[in-house]
């Protein structure tokens, strides 16, 4: 498949294009620094079974200078080379709607006590 509209929340280049290779995603992502920033924590920590010593050829696994979707797409693909399969990967970073989920009802923190 081809996408060849530019992102939209840079300005545009051909190197911030939709680079497709595991996700295609046209939209706004709204968490991308905390994301990216997870990752990083991370990367240090990492070991991959499939990799062993050259998991550290993989790392960054996150170039931020992509657009967020390139940023979404490059971990997707991580997850993905070292043993997850897409279906579970994309479970673990596209979060399940929840807002009219009756059993995730919104429970307010100040009302809890010890």
């Amino acid at each position: 498949m081809v996408h060849s509209r530019y992102s939209t929340n840079t300005f545009p280049s051909w190197e911030r294009a939709h680079p497709n290779r595991m996700v295609m995603h046209n939209g706004e992502i709204n968490t991308i620094t905390g994301n990216v920033n997870w990752m990083k924590a991370r990367e240090t920590a990492a070991i991959s079974t499939v990799y062993g010593e050259r998991h550290k050829d993989l790392l960054p696994i996150i170039d931020e200078s992509s657009s967020d979707s390139g940023m979404l797409d490059q971990a997707f693909e991580y997850l993905v080379m070292n043993g997850r399969s897409m279906s579970q990967t994309a479970m673990m970073m596209v979060p399940e709607a929840w807002d009219l989920n009756e059993q995730m009802k919104t429970r307010s923190v100040l009302a809890l006590s010890i």
